[in-house]
């Protein structure tokens, strides 16, 4: 039985399986490779914008993301360089949202995971607007044809203009995940 949690329910061993998960599809010579020490700066103490998968203690698949400022987008979507992102948190009033990663367990795909993963962040994302946090803009990055077909079709995003025939490059949505919400209620 695939349970989703997030925040306050992540241990920190959870979290430890998220990264080597991360670290073994994208290893240091990677250009997507993130640090464990970016990671932990990202998204540690809070664990906000982290959802896992698990099928009893073990993760089978994650999701994460950050919420930044337009100057972060802009230096990001212009550098490459991850680490000019930094997670400003869900905050009351307008906020961008950035994608980092979905990431499904090869035995996990085509379970429901990754659409598991969603509805919680589309649950998560509904909550906070409640409490006055909106989503203005989203965007990310497909490094695989896997990752620009969850972008485009699962969170109806729409590409940028320097995504090739592949499909890998920049997405938006512009209206701040709005319609994948609604998809996904």
């Amino acid at each position: 039985m695939i349970r989703v949690v997030t925040k306050d329910e992540i241990s920190d061993l959870m979290f430890d399986q998220m990264v080597a998960l991360d670290h073994a599809h994208w290893n240091e010579e990677d250009p997507c490779h993130l640090s464990k020490e970016y990671l932990e700066s990202i998204f540690l103490p809070s664990k906000e914008g982290v959802f896992l998968a698990l099928d009893g203690d073990r993760v089978v698949g994650y999701f994460n993301c950050i919420f930044v400022n337009m100057d972060m987008m802009h230096a990001y979507l212009e550098s490459g360089d991850f680490e000019k992102l930094q997670n400003l948190h869900l905050q009351v009033g307008e906020n961008v949202c950035y994608i980092f990663t979905c990431f499904v367990v090869d035995a996990y795909r085509g379970s429901g995971v990754m659409k598991a993963l969603g509805e919680m962040f589309g649950k998560y994302l509904d909550e906070k607007e409640k409490e006055g946090c909106h989503v203005r803009l989203a965007y990310a990055e497909a490094v695989s044809e896997d990752g620009a077909r969850c972008l485009r079709d699962g969170f109806l995003m729409e590409a940028m203009d320097d995504v090739d025939e592949e499909g890998l490059g920049h997405y938006v949505s512009r209206d701040g995940l709005r319609a994948y919400r609604k998809k996904v209620r």
